[in-house]
């Protein structure tokens, strides 16, 4: 007889404060491109936690590629 192991967790279920520990650590890319398209709990969290905005990083490309004009 096999035995049936639980369902894995639902990241949706993971706690506000758990996705603020690492969202924090994320680029604003990764932010907008990755995490907010998980699921809809994570979408909110993402674009309406203000601590998450307080710093913006717009460069496009990497460092070593800027150029100032």
């Amino acid at each position: 007889m096999a035995s049936s192991s639980p369902p894995p967790p639902d990241w949706a279920d993971l706690q506000e404060d758990a996705l603020m520990t690492v969202f924090e650590r994320l680029s604003t890319w990764d932010l907008l491109m990755g995490a907010s398209v998980v699921c809809h709990s994570w979408l909110r969290l993402a674009t309406g936690e203000p601590r998450l905005w307080r710093r913006v990083d717009l460069t496009v490309g990497e460092p070593s590629k800027l150029y100032t004009l």
